[in-house]
C-alpha cells in the first residue's frame, strides 16, 4: 500500500497555544507571473441571470486586472430534466454566457453536477445531489459539453463538485465510486476533445470526508494512483477568517495547513493546485454558520486571503463570487451575499480593494524576497499576532520590493520591523525610504525612514499596510517619494445597471464537517 499523502496535516491543527506575541515572517514559495499564468479568476453562475445583463457583467469583471477565467456551474438536472430533452432556455443562456466571456478573452471552467430525476441513484426522493445510477449518461453529456464549447472559450470541465461531502454526493461520500466516474468521464473527454481539460471535482476544505472520521479524499485518490500526473486539482479553503479558524490554539492554521497540503499534492504527482472557491458573505440577520462581517471587513479579509494564497503556493485562485445571488437563486441569506458586486451592479468595497491590489502590488512577475521580521517584545497584549509577507512584484514598470503587514488579532499601534535581508544588495548606497499604503482603502498614508540595516517603524492603524522600499530623495529636497505610478481608482460610472433576474432556485445542503477537523464550518455553495 502507498503511504498516506497527508499523514501529517492533522497535527497542524492541534499545536499548543501561543503565550507571547506571535509573528509570522513569510515570503513566496516560488517565482511566477500572475498574469501569464492566469492566477486570478472568479466564480459566477451567469446562466441564472438575465442574458441582457451579460455584457455589463463581463465588462465589470474585466475591470479586475489579469482575470483569466470564470468558473460556472452546469446543473445536469436543469440542463436535461427529461432524458434526451434539453432545456432550451438553459442551453441558450449557457451559450450566451460562454460567448460573452469568450468575446472578451475570458476563459471558462465548467463544473458539471447534479443527477436528473430520471437517472439519480436516489430512487426514493429523486434528489439531484446523488450520483447517477449509471455513469454512461453523465460521461456522454460531459463529452457533448466539451465538443459544443471547445471553440467558445471552454478550458476545462470539472467532474462534479465537493464530492467529499454527503450534501453533494449522497447518501454517503464514496471515493471509489467517484474515482470511477472521474476516470470514465475524463478518458472520454480527453479522447474526443484534446483542447479541453478534464479535472477532479473541487473538494470542500482540505477534502475531509465527514463519514470517514475526517479522512482526506485526496489520500484515497492518491492510494488509487489517481493523482500521479494529474495536471491540476482544486479545493475550496473556506474559513471564518483569512488565516484560519483555530484562533489562539494555532493562529496560522490556514497558512500552515494549505502550505503543507499544496506541497504534498505536488510531491504526489499533481501539476498545479487551485483554490477553486474562497470568499466571505456580507449577509445580515441571524447567524448562519459564518460570523457576520461588514462589507469593509469583506474587503480586508479578501486582500489578506489573496496575499496568503500566493504565500501558500496556489497556482490559480477563484474568488467566490463575482456577484451576489438574487433571493430565488440561493437557499439562505448567507449564500446570497458572497459577491464583490451587489445584484444591482453596485461594487462593494472589496471590488475596488482587489482591483487596486492586483494592479499595483501583484499582477506581473512576482518573486520571493527575503523575509522581514517584527520585534514582538514591545507588542501588547501577549496574544497579538502579526503577519509580515514580503515579495518583489513587477506590477508596474519599476519593480517593487514590498512587505505587507497586518494583525489578525486586531492589534493597532507601532511596529518595529527588520528587513535587513531584503534591503542589502538591491539599492545603491544611501538613504532608503519606505512608502506606506493602506491597501484596502487604496491610499498612500505615510513614509518611513529605513536604516541602512533595514530597520524601520510603522504605525499599524487599521487594515493592511504595504511598505514599498525606494531610494530616498536628497536631504535638501522636499519632494514626495515616488514609487512609480499608483493611480487612484478610476471614477465609477453612475449609469444604472440592469437588475439581474434569476430563473432557477437552488436547494440548500449545508453540512457541518465532522471528524478530526470538525470545528471547520462548511460554507456550502452551489448546493443544488
Amino acid at each position: 500500500m502507498r503511504p498516506l499523502l497527508l499523514a501529517g496535516i492533522c497535527l497542524i491543527f492541534f499545536l499548543c497555544g501561543c503565550s507571547a506575541s506571535d509573528v509570522k515572517s513569510i515570503t513566496l514559495p516560488r517565482t511566477f507571473n500572475a498574469k501569464e499564468e492566469g492566477w486570478f479568476n472568479l466564480n459566477h453562475p451567469m446562466i441564472y441571470f438575465d442574458p441582457t445583463t451579460y455584457s455589463t457583467m463581463v465588462a465589470t469583471m474585466r475591470q479586475l486586472p489579469g482575470v483569466k477565467s470564470v468558473r460556472i456551474p452546469v446543473h445536469w438536472a436543469i440542463l436535461e430534466p427529461n432524458q434526451n430533452e434539453t432545456s432550451a432556455v438553459y442551453l441558450q443562456r449557457l451559450d450566451a454566457a460562454l460567448d460573452a466571456l469568450n468575446a472578451s478573452s475570458i476563459g471558462v471552467v465548467l463544473f458539471f453536477v447534479g443527477s436528473p430525476s430520471w437517472i439519480t441513484s436516489d430512487t426514493t426522493n429523486g434528489r439531484d445531489a446523488f450520483p447517477p445510477l449509471s455513469n454512461y449518461p453523465y460521461v456522454d453529456r460531459a463529452v457533448w459539453l466539451a465538443k459544443r464549447y471547445q471553440y467558445r472559450g471552454l478550458e476545462a470541465i470539472q467532474v462534479w463538485n465537493e464530492v467529499n461531502l454527503p450534501g453533494f454526493w449522497g447518501p454517503v461520500e464514496n471515493p471509489t465510486a467517484y474515482y470511477q466516474l472521474y476516470q470514465e468521464t475524463c478518458a472520454a473527454v480527453r479522447g474526443n476533445v484534446s483542447t479541453v481539460s478534464c479535472l477532479f471535482a473541487g473538494m470542500a476544505y482540505y477534502s475531509q470526508m465527514p463519514n470517514y472520521g475526517g479522512a482526506f479524499m485526496f489520500n484515497a485518490l492518491y492510494q488509487a494512483g489517481g493523482l500521479t500526473g494529474v495536471s491540476s486539482v482544486a479545493y475550496h479553503p473556506y474559513f471564518n477568517r483569512p488565516e484560519g479558524d483555530d484562533g489562539d490554539n494555532n493562529p496560522h492554521d490556514f497558512l500552515e495547513g494549505a502550505s503543507y497540503l499544496n506541497s504534498q499534492l505536488k510531491a504526489g504527482g499533481v501539476g498545479k493546485v487551485w483554490a477553486g472557491e474562497t470568499g466571505w458573505s456580507t449577509y445580515t440577520g441571524a447567524v448562519i454558520e459564518q460570523p457576520l462581517i461588514t462589507e469593509d471587513e469583506q474587503a480586508d479579509y479578501l486582500i489578506r486571503r489573496l496575499i496568503l494564497l500566493a504565500a501558500t503556493g496556489f497556482d490559480r485562485i477563484f474568488i467566490f463570487a463575482a456577484y451576489d445571488f438574487p433571493d430565488s437563486l440561493s437557499g439562505n441569506a448567507r449564500d446570497e451575499k458572497y459577491g464583490i458586486v451587489a445584484v444591482d451592479g453596485r461594487k462593494k468595497p472589496a471590488f475596488a480593494a482587489i482591483q487596486y491590489y492586483l494592479q499595483n502590488f501583484f499582477m506581473g512577475a512576482t518573486q520571493p524576497l527575503g523575509a522581514c521580521s517584527v520585534d514582538n517584545s514591545t507588542i501588547s497584549p501577549s496574544n497579538t499576532t502579526i503577519y509580515a509577507v514580503s515579495m518583489t512584484v513587477n506590477a508596474t514598470t519599476t519593480p517593487r520590493h514590498v512587505v505587507f503587514l497586518w494583525s489578525p488579532s486586531g492589534y493597532r499601534g507601532a511596529l518595529s520591523v527588520k528587513c535587513g535581508s531584503i534591503i542589502s544588495g538591491y539599492l545603491a548606497s544611501g538613504p532608503i525610504m519606505g512608502t506606506v499604503f493602506d491597501v484596502v482603502r487604496q491610499a498612500q498614508v505615510s513614509t518611513v525612514s529605513v536604516s541602512g540595516s533595514g530597520d524601520f517603524a510603522v504605525q499599524l492603524d487599521s487594515s493592511i499596510r504595504a511598505v514599498v522600499f525606494t531610494a530616498a530623495p536628497a536631504p535638501s529636497s522636499s519632494a514626495p517619494v515616488s514609487v512609480g505610478a499608483i493611480p487612484q481608482q478610476p471614477p465609477q460610472s453612475s449609469a444604472a445597471t440592469p437588475q439581474l433576474a434569476p430563473t432557477a432556485k437552488t436547494s440548500s445542503a449545508n453540512q457541518l464537517l465532522g471528524g478530526a477537523l470538525g470545528r471547520l464550518i462548511v460554507l456550502n455553495v452551489f448546493a443544488w
